[in-house]
C-alpha cells in the first residue's frame, strides 16, 4: 500500500491553519497584424505563503512586458521587418527594486528568392526565380 507523506496520521495533531493572505494576477493580451502585446502583472503580499511553494517569492509586485511591431514593405525582398521588446521588472513592498531587464530587437524576414523547380525526368533540377503578387 503506497500512502502519501502529506496525508499524516491520527497522533499528528491538528493541521495547520489556511493563510494565504492576497495577491492578484492580471494579465492582457492583444494580437493584430501588425502590433502585438502581452503584458502580465502580478502583486503578491507580504503576508503570502504556499504550503508547497509554488511561488519563489512574496512580497513582490513584478511585471513582464512583450510586444513587437512590424511592417510589411510592398514589392521587396524584405517580407516583414520590425522592432521587438521584452521588459521585466519588480519591486517590493517597500519601493525598493529588485530587478528590471529590457531588451528591444530588431528582427527581418525576407520572402523566398529561389525555388527548386524539376524541369523534366531528363533534365536536372534548375533553379527558377519565384514571382508572388502582393
Amino acid at each position: 500500500m503506497v500512502e502519501s507523506s502529506t496525508m499524516g496520521d491520527q497522533d499528528s495533531g491538528t493541521p495547520a491553519p489556511y493563510s494565504a493572505g492576497p495577491a492578484s494576477d492580471v494579465q492582457v493580451f492583444r494580437s493584430g497584424h501588425a502590433f502585438n502585446m502581452f503584458n502580465e502583472y502580478q502583486d503578491v503580499s507580504t503576508g503570502f505563503q504556499t504550503s508547497l511553494g509554488f511561488l519563489q517569492s512574496s512580497n513582490i509586485r513584478s511585471d513582464h512586458l512583450h510586444s513587437n511591431y512590424q511592417w510589411f514593405p510592398k514589392k521587396s525582398v524584405v517580407q516583414s521587418w520590425g522592432l521587438e521588446e521584452n521588459q521585466n521588472l519588480a519591486f517590493d513592498h517597500q519601493g525598493d527594486r529588485v530587478y528590471h531587464y529590457t531588451t528591444l530587437d530588431p528582427f527581418c524576414f525576407f520572402r523566398a528568392i529561389l525555388s527548386l523547380l524539376p524541369w523534366s525526368a531528363k533534365t536536372p533540377t534548375r533553379l527558377a526565380r519565384q514571382t508572388t503578387r502582393a
